[in-house]
């Protein structure tokens, strides 16, 4: 097994750029030892971010955050490789955290869903105007299609976080969610 040194932070970032998407054992000051791949580390803190797959359920990784600071010891694991296995942890590992694209709907079953959303936010007494496929809310929001909290953007984040609690709300009111998967929202 290689090894780094209880020096993690001072380590420099392409020292820790050479153990990404590698199999890592983590040791802490307190004895706790974690497993996983890791995905980044914060150049600031130090601070690694391990995934674990576990089996064939790439759906749900187990994400752990280790503390810089409480970095005694890595190791890296003997589990090399090959290029296609790589690869495909590589594209795993990148994709982990993007959004997933909504599955494409049916215009009437959008237009549904912002007439009832926008009823829904009307009867919570908060403003909102539609203009073609968009609804625009309190003036300073705008929801896009397919209307999740994800599809909100704002330069409020008041306003945003906000406005992105009533839709989760709505989406949970609502008896189906219509080919948009509940794990989007």
């Amino acid at each position: 097994m290689g090894s780094q040194d209880s020096v993690w932070m001072a380590s420099s970032p392409s020292s820790w750029q050479n153990l990404l998407h590698k199999e890592l054992e983590v040791l802490t000051d307190e004895g706790h030892v974690y497993r996983g791949w890791l995905y980044t580390v914060d150049p600031v803190s130090a601070s690694l971010v391990l995934v674990r797959f576990e089996g064939d359920d790439v759906a749900l990784p187990e994400v752990q955050v280790v503390m810089g600071h409480a970095v005694k010891n890595v190791k890296t694991l003997d589990a090399p490789l090959d290029n296609a296995e790589t690869t495909e942890l590589e594209i795993r590992l990148r994709n982990l955290f993007l959004p997933t694209e909504p599955k494409p709907q049916d215009p009437a079953v959008l237009k549904k869903h912002r007439r009832s959303l926008k009823t829904w936010l009307e009867r919570h007494h908060i403003p909102v105007e539609e203009e073609e496929e968009s609804l625009f809310v309190a003036g300073a929001l705008v929801l896009h299609p397919p209307y999740r909290p994800c599809d909100c953007s704002s330069t409020n984040e008041i306003v945003l976080q906000r406005v992105q609690e009533f839709i989760r709300g709505w989406w949970e009111s609502i008896d189906t969610y219509e080919g948009t998967e509940k794990k989007q929202l």
